[in-house]
Formats: structure tokens, sequence, C-alpha cells
């Protein structure tokens, strides 16, 4: 799948259960093989929806999701992760 981040910025990230999780902030790749290793994601949704993330995923010094890129399932319109 080929996809440029130029594409991406601020798309929204929802879980399987189709739940906000956020928008996208940023990536992270390892410059030595050029693989995406995570997504930055910033919250949106509920408290509890919140919440039950903060459980599923790391959590940044920032407060972002850190969503390693072997959990993302689908890039179109919005990213899907399990």
């Amino acid at each position: 799948m080929e996809v440029y981040t130029q594409n991406l910025r601020d798309i929204t990230v929802v879980d399987s259960d189709g739940a906000d999780v956020g928008h996208l902030y940023n990536i992270t790749v390892d410059f030595r093989t050029g693989n995406l290793q995570n997504l930055l994601v910033s919250p949106d949704g509920t408290p509890s929806e919140q919440q039950r993330h903060r459980s599923k995923y790391k959590v940044s010094d920032q407060g972002r999701y850190m969503i390693d890129s072997s959990r993302v399932k689908s890039i179109k319109d919005h990213i899907v992760v399990t």
C-alpha cells in the first residue's frame, strides 16, 4: 500500500468498532529501513472512549496515542486501527 503523508494530515483515526480514536498528528519512521513504526494520534472521543483507548495504546509524554503500524487495517477517508 502506498500513501503519501501529505494526504494524511489531520485524518481521522477510528478503531475497528468505529469509535473515534483521534486525529493523526504525526508518524514515526525507522530511518534505516524506511518502515513506518507508529502513528501519533491526538485523542478525540468521549472520556470513556479515551479511557478505553489509553488502556489499549501506549501514550506519549505529550498525551498522544502511539499506535504501532501493525495495527493499521485500512487507510481511505480515515484510518482504521485495531
